[in-house]
């Protein structure tokens, strides 16, 4: 089973990391497979906790970010990135 798990969890945030450990607990037992949307994927992260990071959607920069919504949602947005990566994870639990 493969899950598909957005936040944080890059920032080495405590509360985040535990978020993420009490999922990984939860469906322990399905031997699930994770992947980790990150703004900054972290290969000590992805090691430490046995999943795969991948850059996430969203604006390169907070600038490119200032006055928007999630990039592929805004007027005039290009949103090809979106249906690609929906075609290439699309057998995964959201």
């Amino acid at each position: 089973m493969n899950f598909l798990i957005i936040g944080g969890y890059d920032t080495k945030n405590l509360g985040d990391y535990a978020s993420f450990l009490a999922l990984k607990k939860i469906f322990s037992e399905e031997n699930p497979n994770f992947i980790v949307l990150s703004r900054h994927p972290n290969d000590n992260f992805s090691k430490e906790f046995d999943v795969t990071c991948i850059r996430n959607l969203d604006h390169q920069t907070k600038e490119q970010s200032h006055g928007r919504i999630f990039n592929g949602f805004n007027s005039n947005d290009n949103n090809d990135h979106l249906k690609k990566f929906m075609m290439k994870y699309q057998n995964v639990m959201l």
